[in-house]
């Protein structure tokens, strides 16, 4: 959260504080298909509410206790008291009188006391403190200048795509305006420059973007593919029936030991994403590619034995591998690229 900013004049205050919401600048970029270098010109503008602090003056009362006094009142008190009586008794024609005491239960009067606080009422400012918006300033200005350059062996689109590039404060934003799935777009953005001065920024990008063909980037694992137990001792043969190339492929594969009689479960050994080191392109040409997996150099789960095993090998092209350093600027283009597995039970 954004500090605010404090300044006292003639005894009021004021506080800026941002906006929640900001404008935004907008562009919209057509890509035709062949390659193309243009420009656009993004501004951004934040602004700032204005806050005046209010104070309207109010006295409340509040009861403190300021001492003790001793108030004593009569009661009826039920107890077990003394009571005297004068007797007389004859006897022998004599009379003899005297004094009894007794006690008996019953209520009587009784003076009782007792401390008790006294309370005053005290006065204590509770004024109400208030923000009133009075206005709004300029927070903010952004303006951004966007090379863009379209890398694209492409002819002319039937219908162009158009990609929306956003300004914000701190960064521009590139998005899809429509879903398109038969051109895979990858873009890198890059800050070339920013130069302050006030409140003004001016900011310089460079926007690269290549355009390929879904059905090529799907070239890779078109064809068959079968597996095959090569001529050496754990060696597993991959053979794609067209030129193959391994560096864009991405292949997990899993080895299973079927479960024999007396066992409760199949036998995983292996079940991962090979490794660039863990395979190796034994031929790759207009006939055919021949990949050539050493079964023993993986980290197996228990050493390969003799017998019969479940092999199966899942190949995909992964975006990662058509550019490290762009990303995918349309992700639903990668679902048309989908993998391709295979599965075979060969014997070791």
């Amino acid at each position: 959260m954004r500090r605010f900013v404090l300044n006292c004049v003639l005894g009021v205050t004021a506080l800026v504080g941002l906006v929640s919401a900001s404008a935004s600048a907008e562009e919209i970029i057509s890509l035709t298909g062949p390659a193309t270098e243009s420009s656009a010109s993004l501004h951004f503008e934040a602004m700032k509410d204005i806050f005046e602090t209010r104070v309207t003056p109010k006295t409340c009362f509040k009861r403190v206790q300021t001492g003790t006094e001793r108030v004593c009142e009569i009661r009826n008190v039920y107890g077990y008291y003394p009571r005297s009586r004068y007797i007389c008794v004859t006897e022998n024609n004599v009379q003899n009188c005297r004094w009894i005491t007794e006690h008996v239960w019953e209520y009587r009067p009784q003076r009782l006391c007792e401390l008790v606080p006294t309370y005053s009422d005290v006065a204590y400012d509770c004024s109400i403190t208030e923000k009133v918006k009075i206005g709004e300033e300029l927070d903010i200005r952004v303006n951004s200048q966007v090379k863009v350059q379209v890398a694209s062996t492409l002819g002319l689109l039937n219908r162009p795509i158009n990609l929306r590039l956003s300004a914000h404060r701190s960064d521009i934003s590139l998005s899809m305006v429509e879903r398109r799935k038969d051109v895979l777009l990858l873009g890198k953005l890059l800050k070339n420059s920013e130069s302050a001065q006030g409140k003004e920024v001016q900011r310089g990008y460079g926007l690269q973007i290549e355009m390929l063909s879904t059905a090529e980037v799907m070239k890779p694992i078109e064809g068959a593919i079968d597996l095959e137990v090569g001529s050496r001792a754990g060696r597993l043969i991959i053979r794609h029936e067209g030129a193959m190339r391994s560096d864009l492929l991405e292949i997990t594969l899993s080895v299973i030991k079927p479960k024999e009689q007396g066992e409760p479960f199949s036998k995983v050994l292996f079940s991962k994403k090979l490794l660039s080191n863990q395979m190796e392109v034994i031929s790759s040409d207009a006939n055919g590619t021949v990949i050539e997996v050493d079964l023993n150099a993986l980290p197996l789960n228990q050493p390969l034995t003799s017998g019969e095993y479940e092999v199966s090998a899942l190949l995909r092209v992964p975006a990662e591998s058509l550019s490290k350093d762009a990303g995918v600027i349309n992700p639903e283009a990668m679902e048309r690229v989908r993998a391709k597995s295979v599965r075979e039970r060969l014997s070791f």
